[in-house]
This record gives structure tokens, C-alpha cells and sequence, in this order.
């Protein structure tokens, strides 16, 4: 094991980091040290500006992938060799955006009468109606799955659901949840 090795091992244990996150750095930097046939610490900015390049270029890595290499090299630079880094140098990538896929009025309605039962029908034409996101779904459906709520909470012939609990994250901490599904809202036939 060399120097440097055993000197970033050393720091990032201090540091608590995970064994995958340890794994990744070191190899990582043994990747960017093999790449220019040099010791890393011999390496500077206009070195890892190149190896980034490379990175997207020759290997076609997500942005995700590069930060994660570029937070290893960082960590190696600062905290190991307690050398200077300059993020206006070496900038991390910009993350891509994903706009969410928006269904179709047809779509959500086959969505909606491809339910089995009265109550997966009802949770779905609540998730189509009040436009929750995905969050509050699930949360919603974790609390049904606790047994901390039950179908008979959904007042299907009202159309209205109601969840009493200590705390419900989507709601910010109220001890009701009250919400109510209108077929009309989303122009469906949900009934």
C-alpha cells in the first residue's frame, strides 16, 4: 500500500464515510493517477479539467457519475494532500433535468378502470383528481399498508377519504387528514 494510499484511507475513516464511498474514492483516484501514468499528488487542475473532459467525452458517463468522481479527487486534494481547490477550475456538471410525464385524460382514465376493487378505484381517481404527487401518495398508501388508517376511512359513497393519526408527514405534522376526490376535477368519469 503506498503513501497515499494509506493517508487518504486514513482520512476518509476519520471521516466515517461508508465502505462503497471509500471503495469509489480510491479507485477513483487510482483511475486518474493510472491515466496520466503519474503519482496523483504530481497532478493539477489543468489534469483533472483533461480526465473530466474524458470522463463525458471517451467514456460517456452520466453527470451524476462525473460529480461523484470529481467529489473523490476533490477529497483527495483537500483533505489529504491539504492542497487548494478551486471549484471555478474544476466545476461540477450540471445535473440534468426531467420534466415529469403527464398522462393524457384517456390514460388516466384507463388507469382508473383497470382498478380490481372499489378501494384501489378510489385511491386511484384521489391520485388522478387532487393531483397529489407521488409523495403524498405513497405516504398515504404506507399509512393504509400500517394498518394506521383502513379502507373504511375512504367514505367512497361520499367520495372523501379521512386519516386520523399521530403525525402525517404530508400534511405538515396535522393530526387529520381530510381530502376530498371529485370526479369533475380531472373531467372523468370516476364513479
Amino acid at each position: 500500500m503506498t503513501r497515499l494510499r494509506k493517508m487518504m484511507l486514513e482520512e476518509l475513516e476519520r471521516r466515517n464515510y461508508s465502505e462503497a464511498t471509500t471503495r469509489c474514492y480510491i479507485r477513483t483516484v487510482e483511475d486518474f493517477s493510472r491515466r496520466f501514468k503519474r503519482s496523483p499528488d504530481c497532478l493539477g487542475p489543468e489534469h483533472i479539467r483533461e480526465y473530466q473532459a474524458e470522463l463525458f467525452k471517451k467514456r460517456k458517463l452520466s453527470p451524476g457519475t462525473v460529480t461523484q468522481r470529481l467529489a473523490a479527487l476533490r477529497f483527495f486534494y483537500v483533505k489529504t494532500l491539504k492542497k487548494t481547490w478551486s471549484i471555478a477550475e474544476t466545476p461540477y456538471p450540471k445535473k440534468a433535468f426531467h420534466l415529469p410525464s403527464i398522462l393524457s385524460r384517456e390514460e388516466v382514465a384507463r388507469l382508473i378502470n383497470a382498478a380490481l376493487t372499489p378501494f384501489e378505484r378510489t385511491l386511484a381517481s384521489l391520485v388522478a383528481s387532487a393531483r397529489f404527487c407521488i409523495t403524498e401518495f405513497m405516504t398515504f398508501l404506507l399509512i393504509v399498508s400500517r394498518r394506521e388508517a383502513y379502507p373504511s376511512d375512504l367514505l367512497m359513497e361520499r367520495r372523501k377519504f379521512r386519516v386520523v393519526r399521530k403525525r402525517l408527514s404530508c400534511c405538515a405534522g396535522s393530526r387529520h387528514a381530510v381530502g376530498a376526490v371529485k370526479s369533475d376535477r380531472c373531467g372523468l368519469d370516476c364513479g
